[in-house]
């Protein structure tokens, strides 16, 4: 007796099958292969044109040869990506890994790791961009010198990103670290590469400040740039680890978790970024190209705030500066500097400071890097120790 044939499945359940396999076979390339996508819609267009073929009726032909276009559309759009970005001609950056800098943190996502002196380098198609060193003390702070006999006792604290820390810059390079040269008073470098305003935030909520008990007056700067509003609101890549903060309904800046754990909360984007991550026009268009709206904007606005008030509430009397770099990214400048000024306690922006880095921005950024060089670092050093010790 022979067994039933393939005519004798219903032709739904054959269906639902077929579409299974596919969605199987789609995931194993997208663990197993380079360029999984790539191979995902060849499948999806190979199996879409073999429908359309096999159609019983018009209606159901049209549909699998429009679906087929579509796949073929984003098969071509997809292999335009890979090729771009793998394949042709584009600048090689080779960059030391200085292993054991980072390491993770539960609350902040990552930090820097404490008593670190490493070189770092940087190459961009074989020329040099940096080669420098960068140290940190034991509380994985960058090193800023203590003053034998300070000026006073009024102490400065820097809060911000690589433009803070010092990115391509030795460690006596650094603003910060020129600031406490300049004014002879105790400085604290807090920054770290990719941070933004919600670390600065968790931070202070989460009593990881360093204690300014013996200082009598204080000085907080927040270093701003544009890219901080993104990172924020979790978009990019720089923004995919650290604390999340969202709005309330009534207004407030509340902790909402790690933007790491939005995947096991079911966060729609997270799942979406799961799933389509290592596809080139999914990373083109909704990594690299995220869409910043009055939503992200106003998140961001409201963690500086809120940054601010804490601040406020754990250093009685501390006067925080924002030093905004108007300079680059001017996508979202309008807004930006029309709030924090009303924010900040005194609001500076890079372009007073150095009136020509538009103009040349060579003499003022790294060479083949958009990080400011120590040229840039001591003009800020030298306008921050003035303002501050009048």
């Amino acid at each position: 007796m022979s067994g039933p044939s393939d005519k004798n499945i219903p032709r739904g359940q054959r269906f639902l099958f077929i579409v299974l396999l596919l969605l199987l076979i789609s995931a194993a390339l997208i663990g197993l292969v380079s360029y999984p996508f790539v191979f995902v819609l060849l499948l999806w267009l190979g199996a879409l044109i073999y429908a359309a073929w096999n159609a019983t009726t018009a209606n159901k032909k049209a549909v699998c040869i429009n679906l087929a276009a579509v796949a073929g559309l984003l098969l071509a759009l997809e292999a335009h990506w890979v090729n771009k970005k793998e394949f042709r001609k584009r600048p090689v950056v080779a960059t030391n890994q200085v292993t054991g800098f980072s390491m993770k943190d539960p609350l902040l996502g990552y930090t820097r790791a404490p008593n670190y002196s490493r070189d770092a380098t940087k190459t961009v198609n074989g020329q040099a961009s940096y080669s420098v060193t960068y140290t940190t003390d034991s509380s994985g702070y960058r090193i800023t010198p203590q003053p034998e006999n300070p000026l006073d006792d009024t102490c400065m604290i820097f809060l911000g990103c690589s433009f803070t820390f010092g990115d391509g810059v030795n460690d006596a390079e650094a603003m910060p670290y020129q600031v406490a040269e300049l004014s002879n008073r105790k400085t604290i470098n807090l920054g770290v590469s990719g941070y933004g305003p919600h670390h600065m935030l968790a931070a202070i909520e989460f009593d990881l400040l360093p204690d300014l008990g013996d200082c009598s007056g204080k000085i907080a700067v927040y270093q701003a740039i544009e890219d901080h509003v993104s990172r924020a609101a979790g978009l990019g890549h720089v923004g995919e680890i650290g604390p999340r903060y969202v709005i309330s309904e009534t207004g407030q800046v509340v902790y909402a978790g790690q933007y790491g754990d939005r995947l096991k909360s079911n966060d729609a984007g997270a799942i979406w970024g799961a799933v389509f991550g290592k596809s080139y026009i999914y990373q083109e268009y909704f990594v690299e190209r995220y869409w910043v709206g009055e939503d992200e904007i106003e998140l961001y606005l409201a963690i500086v705030a809120a940054a601010k008030s804490r601040l406020q509430q754990k250093f009685p009397g501390v006067h925080f500066i924002v030093l905004y770099w108007d300079t680059s990214d001017r996508s979202h400048a309008r807004e930006i500097e029309a709030r924090l000024p009303e924010i900040a306690d005194e609001y500076i922006r890079v372009s007073e400071i150095i009136p020509g880095i538009d103009a040349d921005p060579t003499s003022w950024l790294l060479p083949l890097d958009p990080h400011p060089n120590a040229k840039a670092h001591r003009a800020i050093a030298e306008h921050l120790t003035q303002r501050t010790t009048q």
